[in-house]
This record gives C-alpha cells, structure tokens and sequence, in this order.
C-alpha cells in the first residue's frame, strides 16, 4: 500500500524535528507583513526580513509546511497548468531552514537522508540527479565526496549568456542584496516519459522532476558584478508536497496522487469524458483546490489584485467545464465535495464553508450567461477571422462590451490554433482609460511630502494637550525657520497630542499656541516618523524652538474616538451576525459620521441591519471598560486577534480589547467605556464593489439627531396620508392595493386598444400572390404598445409582410416584422434599411425582424406609397423568376 500525502507531510516535519527543528506554522496565502505579494508563493516569503537582515529570528533551525499561489509575475504557473504533470496554481511547499544554524553540509546531508534512508521516503539512489551552480564549487564536492553522486549525475549549470550569476541555480531576491548558489535534486521516473535531464531542455516532458531546491544564501551582491560574504549564512530550502508524493507513491502525475484523485474521479462522473489524462479535466481540479483556498482567506472575485485573480481562476475552470460538456453550475458543487473530503486537514476550509460555497456559486451563475454569449459571439468572429488573427477592434469589443475575460479569448484562440493582436488592444485600452480621466470631473492633490529629519513622539492617547517644542516649520513646502501672521504651513513638534490620519481615522485639529500666538491646526498627517500639524496662524507668529502648547480640539477628538470604537463593535458584530468570513476592506472614521467596508457576498436586509443595531448597542449599554497593550507581533495570538490583509505590521503592535468581544491590532484613539458612545445607527448600506459591502453609521449626538431627521419626515408623510405615525404602513398598503386595481384596469383598456387597431390593421392589409402585406403609420407614441401591436398582427398572419410608423417626440421610428415564409421574397432588415436610405436614418436587425429611426417625413402618404411600391416590385420579381 502506498504511502498517503498526509504520512508524507508529517515524516517531513518529524524528520527536521528530530534534527532539533522548531515546527514553525505556514504564514496566510494573503501575507500580513509583505504588500509586495500578492500571494505567497514560497516558504521563505515569512522569512523574508530575517534574510535581508531587518529581524532576528527566534529560532536558527525551522521546517515549515507553507501553503502557496503561483498565478502571475517571475512565478507564473497558471499557464502550464493541465498541460504537464509538474505545475499547479496552487500547492504546498515543504521547507526547512537555517539561520546561522548550519549550512552547506548539513542541508545535503540532510535532504540526502530523508530522501533515500528506509525509514523514511526510500527513494531509489540511483534515480536521483543533481545540479550545483558552475561556480560553486564547495557543494559539487560535497555531493562528490560526501554523498558519492557519479559524475554522470552530477550536472553543473552554468550562467545564462555569460551573465555573471544570472542561472537557474543561483538565487537571489532582487538585483542588489542577499543571494548565493543553490542545488537542485531531481527524480528520473523512467523512459516510459519523455523529458531531458537536468541541464538539457528541462521545460520538455515529464520523465526528470525536479523535487527539491536548496538554496546556500552567504552573499550580499553590491552591484552587477560584485558579492561580499555575509556575516552568516543562510538556508532556504523547498520540496513541492504535488511532487514527491508523485515520486513516493510511483504515479507519472501529482493527478493521479491521492491529493487529486478523488476529485479527478468526481469530475470524471459529470462530465462526457473519460481520461484521466485530459487538460480541462486537470484544469478544473487544480483550480478547485486554489480558488476554495484563495476565497477561505477573505478574497471575493473582483477586478483588482487577488480578487482578479480568483476570477480569472473561476472563470478559467467554468469555462473548461463548458468544453468538455458540462453544462449546467457544477463547479460549487466540487468546492463543496472537495472541503467535504478534506475537511480533517484544513479546519479553515471547514469554518468557511458555506462562505465559500456561496461565493462560488454567485461567480458561477453570473459567468454562466457571459459564458455562452461571448462562445457564440467568438464563434461569430472566427468565421470572419483574416491572417489567422483575431483583430484588437474584436477583443476590445468582446471585453469592454460583453464582459468577456482576455485571458479566456486568449486561450480559446490558441485551442483553435489563431493568434491575437495584443497590441491593438492594449492601445484601445489606454485610449479608454484615458478618456475616463477627461471626462472626470473629479481631481485628486498628491498628499505634500515632507523630508523631516524628526521623529515626533505621539502621546495623545491620554492627554489632549501637551507642552512641546517646534523643531521644524515648512512654509510653501520649504524648511523655514519663522511662519508669520496669516501664513499656511506645516509645523513639527518634538511631541504631541495630535493624531494623525492613519487606519482610517482622520487627523485631528485644534491650535498650537503660547502667549498670544495662536496657529490654527485644521489637519495633522505623518511625514515619515514626523506629525505634521497643518494649518494657519491667526495671531502673532512662530519660530523653531519655541516652546509652545499643543491642544487637540476636545469635542470633535471625542466624537472621532466614539465612531471608532464603533467600527470595533461593527466589525465583531459582523463576524458574529454574517460570518467569520467577514473582513474588514477599509474604513473612515470621522467626527460626524463612520464608514465600514467589509469582504460579503449576501444582501444586508433590514432583520440583520436590526439584529447589528441591537447587539451594538446592546454592548455600549453593558459600558464594556476598553484595554490597550503593547505585544511583539510574533506573540499575538492570531486566532483570537483580528488582522487586516495586506497591512505590514511593526514589530511591536497595539492589541485594543472590548473585553471578549473585540480584539484587533489598532493604533487609533478610543473611548474608555463602551457607555460613553451613548447610542449607535446605522444611517445607509451599499455596495461599493464585487463582493464589497459599506455600512455607514452615526452614533451619540448624531445618532439621535439623525432618529429625529427621520420621525419629522415620518410625521410629514403622515400628514400627507392624512393618518398619524402608526397608521402610516396600513395607509401606503391600501394606496398600493388601490394602485394595482387601477394598473389593471389601465393594462385591460390599453390590450382592448391594441385589439382593436391590430384588427383593424389586418382588415386594410392588402394581399398580393396570398401575400398579406399591412404598411401603416399608427398614430402613438409608446415603444411598448407598438410592439404588442405587431406581435398580435404576425400572430395572425399565415404569410405576410407588416411594415409600421410611428413617431415619437419628434423622431420617426419604423418596424419591419416578416413571415418566415416570405422571407424568400424580401427580408425585413431590406426593407429598414429602403427606409433608412430614404430618410436619412438608420437601422437593423435579422431577415424576419428589423427596426430602424430617422427624421419625420412631412408628407407621410407618399413616402407608405413608395414603400408598397417597393414591397409590391419584389414580389411581383419573384414570382415572375419563378415562372
């Protein structure tokens, strides 16, 4: 029996362990600490400023399991995904590493161990090869001396174009900074594959895998040329968990693996196919298993960053799914199968289901339709293809109009084996996005930046007014030694009462002053390590190292912090009310009113609005007294802290308690007591995005003058209605009744006209060779009523011809309606396009329906006389050729 990929998982990590390696937990798919990233794609993506030399680490010695995305960038996977065994979009990465800890000796001699000891992944020795950087000596040696490797099997890759250090086996993060050699181990599954050894066209086939990566970091590079030793060497190291499971449990494919099996039979059994081998059946397994990952971390489908990327993943597997045959919503239906099946393993997955599932399912449906609008729209376009190029005009056209993803048109072209101008159509776009900043009505100032050499020390938390020292004055974005009377500037004090705008909280204002000197403060901001208090000086003036006052404007600071607590208690609510998927995407806090946007996918109906409202100020009532400290980040405990995605935090963080309710990492002003913000509601919800929720609130003072806003309009509709308050709803249901009756008996005079003009129609229809042809100018104005009356006359018409005008502010419009019958005689979109002509106006449409407007024709009877004329000429042409 073969070895499962969990056994496999947790000899890698008991392994390491047993070599006194501290088992560190995997960092989230979305990195708290690194917005460079969009996803993480390696296990030393966590580590990544103890390389560089910003941190310590707490351990010299890790082994990680580290789940990874790779869709996009140097590590772009999505494309070979299906179409060879070795990449995924998503996989998890088996890792261990050393940080001065030890080097070179040890990770081979390690890796060589857990590779081919029986007591762990017995792996044949001599099908394993190995490469080393040409000029790394010291590790070829290793492997020679220490480990026997023949030479046969024993490849050094050299640099790329006599590059220095540009090759496949030396690593580095950037162009400057912590780099050095690596060695690669790989795994010969047999000649029944084709593929090259390493060294050779490695992109090619199957047959040599590359299983493990250790990289040998003991250099700093200075510039193109040039390395200097670090001070201590480095170990990263990585095992694809998709690979070697491959390789132990003896399958040519990490498809056929029990991570994938499973889901392969489950697709197998809905689909028209019976390969396991086939590329959209791989397609849609891989991006189950990353779509219900990337979704379980808090990322819904939109148009930006992650977001776009779980689209085009979704949309690349329903597509997939449509090819094969698969025609009805399925792809929910396998994320739920697939975190059904491993819900032992991924506890996350578990917790989030429903979430996932729904989110899925909502993407599922709305693409569903694009889906098959945009294959009949392509289809259309091939058949008209020139130069075996699909041209930009049609891709703009089919993604800006229809809604259809590029990347999808893109791989449909190369299927059918067509190219496409990406050229065309990037300048389209630009052409776009430029005329969308013209018609902008709106501009935004870049925010002033400052080079400060100060630090300035924020001691607002408890006090509202300090005595400090102005160290600079910025005038006109200038250094300035004096601000004077009526001047605007930016002054930097040595320390402060001042917040400045920072996690959505606004900067607060209020006056610097000494003696009789005043400068009003109207925004504060940070400028670097420095708070800048910006504004004017309405007496007196100042200089550098005055010593002076600074007070924060009490009332509005007070207000601010009660709408910031409030985002706290919104955003557990949330969590509690919707679902722990919900996840914070932005916020304004201001005095007057806040702003929360949040990660869901449901509509905020008024019983939840109310069910959030009650529990809020249910906790404001309980006067829940509210806790700060300061912790080491890496001390938080995440499971019971909330952090926002893609914010990198300081070594030391904020941890901001309501008691059991709410703990986040934040940085802003609070209350004390849940009681002091009196009263909370919640004035309006939108949607401001794909997936993107906002809820807008006020609380305290506005709060009630917002409640009173309302009753006032309540007691003015009441008096409209001519009732009081509590009669009001009973009032508008009767109003609505009353309305419907009078709709219907409306809609039944209304069909008893079209009755009786679409009779009336028939009987002046004239009938040439049993042809029935009606052209007439109805006198009405309403589009909808029109084309009742044309549907009700082509009901009746066995074979006939109805050519209508009508007029509408001014603008004639004319409708062609065709017997399928007579379409051998004349087309509808002919006749439109006779009109058109004669007009000066436009139309279209198919051979048994078309439309058309143009300018009023002033003498109507002779204008229907030509048209008669020119329906009477073609049939009168046909059956003459017939003859």
């Amino acid at each position: 029996m073969s070895i499962s990929s969990d056994t496999i998982r947790n000899m890698f990590l008991n392994f390491f362990l047993k070599k006194n390696h501290h088992i560190f937990p995997g960092s989230p798919l979305i990195s708290n600490n690194d917005s460079s990233l969009l996803f993480t794609n390696a296990g030393m993506n966590q580590f990544k400023d103890i390389f560089l030399g910003k941190k310590k680490s707490q351990y010299s010695k890790i082994t990680t399991v580290q789940q990874c995305l790779r869709t996009g960038g140097k590590h772009n996977d999505l494309n070979n995904v299906g179409f060879n065994s070795r990449h995924h979009t998503f996989f998890e990465m088996l890792g261990n590493f050393s940080f001065n800890g030890y080097f070179k000796e040890e990770a081979i001699s390690y890796a060589w161990e857990l590779l081919t000891s029986p007591n762990y992944f017995n792996l044949p020795k001599d099908k394993l090869w190995i490469t080393t950087y040409a000029g790394d000596q010291q590790t070829y040696n290793i492997w020679k001396k220490k480990i026997n490797i023949p030479s046969n099997k024993l490849i050094q890759i050299s640099d790329k174009k006599n590059k220095k250090y540009e090759s496949d086996n030396f690593w580095q993060m950037s162009s400057t900074g912590p780099c050095g050699p690596s060695t690669e181990i790989f795994f010969d599954k047999g000649s029944h594959l084709q593929g090259f050894p390493p060294g050779g066209d490695y992109s090619t086939g199957d047959r040599f895998i590359e299983i493990w990566n250790l990289v040998f970091i003991q250099f700093n590079r200075i510039n193109k040329n040039n390395l200097i030793p670090l001070p201590k060497v480095l170990i990263d190291t990585g095992m694809g968990l998709e690979r070697i499971v491959s390789v132990i449990q003896k399958v040519d494919s990490a498809y056929e693996t029990d991570l994938f099996l499973f889901l392969i039979r489950k697709i197998l059994d809905i689909s028209k196919i019976n390969s396991f081998n086939n590329s959209s059946i791989r397609i849609i397994a891989d991006h189950v298993r990353s779509s219900v990952f990337i979704i379980s971390n808090g990322i819904v489908p939109s148009n930006e960053r992650q977001g776009y990327v779980l689209r085009r993943i979704l949309r690349r597997a329903i597509r997939h799914g449509n090819k094969i045959g698969i025609k009805d919503l399925f792809f929910y239906k396998l994320a739920s199968f697939f975190i059904e099946k491993t819900k032992e393993n991924n506890v996350l997955l578990s917790e989030k289901k429903d979430f996932i599932i729904k989110v899925i399912k909502k993407e599922e449906q709305q693409f569903s339709y694009v889906l098959e609008k945009g294959l009949l729209l392509l289809k259309q376009k091939f058949n008209r293809i020139k130069n075996n190029t699909l041209d930009g005009e049609s891709l703009f056209s089919m993604y800006d109009t229809y809604g259809f993803p590029i990347d999808l048109v893109e791989d449909i072209c190369k299927e059918n084996n067509f190219k496409i101008d990406l050229i065309k159509f990037n300048n389209l776009m630009d052409q776009q996005k430029n005329r969308a900043r013209k018609n902008n009505n709106f501009f935004q100032l870049n925010n002033l930046k400052l080079q400060s050499k100060i630090s300035s020390l924020f001691q607002g938390y408890v006090n509202t007014k300090i005595k400090s020292e102005i160290k600079e004055i910025f005038v006109n974005k200038k250094l300035k030694k004096k601000i004077t009377l009526g001047e605007k500037g930016i002054i930097i004090l040595d320390k402060t009462t001042f917040y400045p705008e920072s996690g959505g909280q606004i900067g607060d204002s209020g006056k610097i002053f000494f003696k009789k000197n005043i400068f009003l403060v109207k925004d504060t901001k940070k400028y670097g390590r420095a708070i800048g208090h910006i504004g004017e000086v309405i007496e007196g003036s100042f200089a550098v190292n005055d010593m002076v006052n600074a007070e924060v404007d009490k009332k509005k600071r007070y207000s601010i912090q009660c709408n910031h607590t409030s985002t706290h208690l919104l955003h557990a609510s949330l969590r509690l009310v919707i679902g722990k998927h919900v996840e914070q995407k932005g916020s304004l806090v201001q005095e007057k009113y806040l702003r929360f946007d949040f990660v869901n996918i449901e509509i905020l109906d008024l019983k939840k609005i109310s069910i959030l409202e009650r529990l809020i100020n249910e906790k404001i009532r309980e006067n829940i007294c509210i806790k700060t400290k300061i912790v080491k980040f890496t001390n938080i405990n995440k499971d019971n802290v909330i952090l926002l995605p893609n914010l990198k935090y300081k070594t030391n963080v904020r941890v901001l308690s309501i008691g059991n309710f709410s703990k986040e990492l934040c940085g802003g002003t609070h209350v004390n007591y849940t009681g002091e913000i009196g009263f909370f509601k919640i004035t309006n919800v939108s949607n401001v995005g794909s997936g993107i929720s906002r809820i807008e609130a006020v609380t305290g003072n506005q709060a009630i003058l917002d409640i009173q806003a309302k009753n006032d309009i309540l007691n003015q509709v009441a008096g409209f209605l001519k009732t009081n308050i509590h009669n009001i709803e009973k009032k508008i249901i009767q109003l609505i009744k009353n309305n419907i009756k009078l709709e219907k008996i409306h809609e039944e005079n209304i069909n008893k006209k079209i009755k009786k003009i679409s009779k009336q129609l028939i009987k002046n229809a004239f009938v040439i060779n049993n042809n029935k042809v009606i052209v007439e100018c109805i006198h009405i104005s309403d589009h909808k009523m029109i084309k009742k009356i044309i549907s009700m006359v082509y009901q009746l018409f066995n074979r006939g011809i109805i050519v209508i005008f009508y007029s509408v502010d001014k603008k004639l419009y004319f409708h062609a309606k065709i017997t399928k019958n007579v379409i051998c005689i004349v087309s509808a979109v002919d006749i439109i396009n006779k009109i058109a002509i004669d007009i000066n106006g436009k139309g279209g449409g198919k051979k048994e329906s078309a439309s058309g407007s143009g300018s009023n024709v002033k003498s109507s009877s002779i204008f229907l006389k030509k048209i008669k004329d020119y329906i009477i000429a073609n049939i009168h042409k046909f059956y003459s050729l017939k003859k």
